[in-house]
């Protein structure tokens, strides 16, 4: 049997190996390479051009469907309002709030009139000042 693919180094069939058969063979390629036709590199012609730059038509900015919020999330923040009883300590009713909730609480702000204050610098140094007496409190935030 004798395959007749010109890109093979010689033939199956005939074994020998012989001068020859290889000096045919290397004729029968180069006369198949000069059959195609030569393409100059950047040409632009042919069907294996280059893919045009940038994104494909048709993906820019799709509008989105709308997120719909069915029912709240049991974690999700939560904002209160929370009036304090004359006389009462407001630390412990806002303990006593958490507790009750089960939840963490930030105060972001406050206003009125405050009695008896302890006031806590947060540093390391932990400095505590009692100041007593009734008091507006002009600003308070917190973070």
């Amino acid at each position: 049997m004798t395959l007749s693919d010109p890109r093979l180094d010689h033939d199956f069939a005939n074994n020998s190996g012989s001068p020859n058969t290889q000096t045919q063979n290397s004729q029968e390629e180069q006369t198949s390479r000069d059959e195609l036709p030569a393409v100059e590199p950047g040409s632009g012609s042919g069907s294996t051009g280059r893919r045009p730059r940038g994104r494909p038509p048709g993906s820019k900015n799709k509008p989105k469907n709308p997120v719909v919020v069915t029912k709240e999330s049991p974690n999700s923040l939560q904002s209160h309002v929370l009036e304090i009883a004359a006389g009462a300590d407001v630390a412990e009713s806002l303990n006593a709030f958490a507790r009750r909730r089960g939840r963490g609480v930030s105060v972001l702000s406050g206003s009125g009139l405050v009695t008896n204050v302890t006031l806590r610098q947060p540093s390391a140094s932990g400095g505590v000042v009692s100041l007593h007496g009734q008091f507006e409190i002009l600003s308070m935030c917190g973070a």
